[in-house]
């Protein structure tokens, strides 16, 4: 189910982005290493923020509120001492870390060996500077506070076993996903919705786009959602929509499946984004198609 739809999870939207839109930059730090560093940032002009780290990528998050969202990932130099990476010529983050305190600690399961897990906060001391695109967002600090969660690999006599089932979904009448797509650049728009009998509807917007930036790759996305059948009217047999969303997006588009011809999407849909201000999400320049399912996230 589509869950909370006021300010999806995060993992959710991870999930809608690897799955349903199909990005083309490198996914979000996934904290999978020996290292993870969480460090939060202030931002000006009501903006919040917050940089991340792992062995394998380095990502800065700036959010306006709970439904606009920037991603800019660089690779860098991360160890237990500190992080330095480079954003091009938006910023640089090169700061030492200092741990004052053990938040957590944890030592190894039963039949293992090694390090014990433990997760620290402690200050960041360095150059913390970063400007973004059109001077939306500005950071600049050089002590901020933060946390890192080491976890060394143990070494275990025996290896759990995970087991996985496939279950195979029939499609229904009473959801839909809808998805359109530039053909000029990487701007993504989509709708989810269900309206299962018994429980309450829910209804799921997303814009996203991407852009890769002197070797900074950058994700910038916008959602809203509601607990109401509003917003996205369709019917899977006719192969109709219609999407009205609530801000931050503003105007309306229309959908209608075609056989014989490219499937129509038109109206006066628009989304704001982060750096990029609002663009539209219809046009001659998109394609569009709609499938009676919801995205699968097991």
């Amino acid at each position: 189910m589509l869950g909370a739809m006021g300010r999806p999870p995060r993992t959710l939207l991870l999930v809608l982005l690897a799955l349903v839109l199909q990005p083309a930059t490198a996914l979000a730090v996934d904290g999978d290493g020996e290292i993870l560093f969480e460090v939060p940032l202030q931002a000006n002009l009501g903006l919040s923020a917050e940089l991340q780290a792992d062995e394998d990528e380095i990502q800065l998050t700036v959010k306006k509120g709970g439904l606009q969202q920037a991603i800019y990932f660089a690779q860098g130099d991360v160890s237990k001492e500190g992080i330095a990476v480079k954003f091009g010529r938006l910023g640089e983050f090169v700061v030492d870390y200092q741990p004052f305190r053990t938040l957590e600690e944890r030592e190894p399961d039963r039949g293992c060996e090694g390090e014990p897990w433990a997760t620290t906060e402690g200050y960041f001391r360095g150059t913390l500077r970063f400007r973004g695109e059109r001077n939306y967002v500005r950071i600049e600090a050089s002590r901020v506070k933060g946390t890192l969660a080491h976890h060394p690999e143990w070494t275990c006599r025996s290896a759990r076993a995970e087991a996985s089932q496939v279950r195979a979904r029939k499609a229904r009448d009473d959801r839909a996903t809808l998805v359109a797509f530039s053909r000029r650049d990487s701007l993504r728009f989509g709708a989810f919705g269900s309206r299962e009998k018994g429980e309450r509807p829910s209804t799921f917007f997303f814009a996203v786009d991407e852009d890769v930036r002197e070797g900074v790759g950058i994700t910038r996305f916008t959602f809203a959602g509601t607990r109401s059948a509003a917003g996205f009217e369709f019917d899977n047999g006719r192969g109709t929509a219609f999407v009205d969303p609530p801000a931050p997006f503003a105007g309306s588009a229309g959908y209608l499946r075609r056989p014989d011809a490219h499937d129509r999407w038109s109206g006066s849909l628009t989304v704001p984004l982060l750096g990029r201000g609002r663009v539209r999400l219809t046009g001659p320049g998109f394609d569009a198609r709609m499938v009676p399912r919801l995205p699968r996230f097991e």
